[in-house]
């Protein structure tokens, strides 16, 4: 329910910047469009109701800002000629690279607990402790058996 009244949010924001790109005296459009995304936004507000109410940091006026932001980043986005999407093309293309030669190999190597030497000596002596006290079943029934019998003297 929540995608249904965002997508209309979203399509009416798009829907207010081609209106505007194509005609700019069309008022009557560009409010059918803004009076859409509001009704969509309290509607939004009214249905579907929050189950996390966060008690320390919230977004103010929820759902009424990001509403807000979303129609405003997809008019300006909107305004962008072709140079401007070139250029966020190639851009993301760039750092996409960089993230899958790079940073992805960069994180793997930190994953690994060997490429660490001081977390390597911690977690050797803990897999140590781990073996000293792991007893297998068989061990364990005869350490039990020898603990309630008295020990003869030498």
């Amino acid at each position: 329910m929540v995608g249904a009244h965002m997508g209309i949010t979203v399509a009416a924001s798009l829907a207010f910047t081609i209106v505007y790109q194509v005609h700019q005296q069309a008022w009557i459009g560009l409010v059918v469009c803004a009076a859409v995304a509001i009704a969509a936004t309290i509607s939004l507000h009214l249905m579907c109701k929050q189950y996390n109410v966060p008690t320390l940091y919230g977004v103010p006026l929820f759902p009424y800002v990001p509403a807000l932001s979303v129609a405003v980043n997809a008019f300006l986005l909107g305004q962008l000629q072709k140079p401007a999407y070139e250029r966020f093309g190639i851009w993301t293309g760039f750092i996409t690279l960089f993230y899958i030669f790079y940073s992805m190999p960069a994180t793997s190597y930190r994953e690994d607990r060997s490429a660490l030497p001081g977390k390597a000596v911690v977690d050797s002596q803990q897999q140590l402790a781990e073996q000293e006290s792991v007893v297998p079943p068989s061990k364990r029934q005869l350490t039990e058996q020898d603990s309630t019998q008295p020990q003869a003297l030498p």
